[in-house]
Formats: C-alpha cells, structure tokens, sequence
C-alpha cells in the first residue's frame, strides 16, 4: 500500500511564501491497511526567523489517492 502513494515517506521541501525554505522530515512511517500514519518534523525560517513544528498526521489512502487526512502538530 505505502509504495502505491507518492511523498508518503522521506523529505519534501518548499513551503510557498509563507515559509519558502520549509522541509519536512519524516521520522517513523506505520502502515495498518488503507491507514498511514507519519511522525513529521518541519523547519524553515518565516520573516528571518526560524520556526520548526513537530506532529502526526494519519492518512487514508484509497485507490492510491489519500482520501482523509488528521494532523496534530505543536511548535513555533
């Protein structure tokens, strides 16, 4: 199933305007079924400062599309 989506694992960067140096690492990937679960660390700079955001997010995927997302993350 994880193979069948693309970007479920590993590292994205680029985070628009907002945060234009955003990378997003992925820690620990859990797959039961049509459910993925990603522990994720993000960091860049917003306005010349830094910001970093620890979460979770779980991800359903159906015919290799993700169908619901659920996130939960803290930081600055």
């Amino acid at each position: 199933m994880l193979g069948a989506v693309g970007g479920i694992g590993g590292r994205t960067a680029g985070g628009g305007d907002a945060v234009p140096d955003l990378t997003v690492d992925v820690g620990q990937v859990l797959v039961d079924g049509d459910m993925v679960a990603r522990r994720l660390r993000s960091h860049g700079h917003r306005d010349g400062r830094p910001v970093e955001l620890r979460g979770t997010d779980m991800v359903r995927v159906r015919d290799g599309k993700l169908v619901e997302h659920r996130a939960v993350a803290v930081g600055s």
